[in-house]
């Protein structure tokens, strides 16, 4: 009987290059499959890959209009996404 491995598919999205490349670094470490985008753009190219989930953040420097059509675009490519709350005076995530 073969064992079939299953690794996982993360897009991580932010503005914020520290955020990515940590967050990256630790879900590669766990075995996932990490791709990284720094701007809408970038996150609709790789969301075309289908990734299992999409790390997005709650709140970007950029318009907000832009997001919303991001956001829009990802909930058709894709069904399963989280907005992420990064602030240091957040307690729960």
């Amino acid at each position: 009987m073969e064992v079939l491995y299953v690794r996982y598919r993360i897009l991580i999205s932010d503005d914020e290059v520290d955020i990515v490349e940590m967050l990256t670094g630790f879900f590669r470490s766990k075995g996932y499959e990490v791709f990284s985008a720094y701007n809408g753009v970038e996150t609709l190219k790789l969301a075309e890959l289908q990734p299992d989930i999409i790390l997005l953040p709650q709140k970007e420097k950029k318009s907000t209009k832009f997001r919303a059509s991001v956001l829009v675009r990802m909930i058709i490519l894709l069904s399963r996404f989280l907005l992420l709350n990064l602030k240091p005076e957040c307690k729960h995530i």
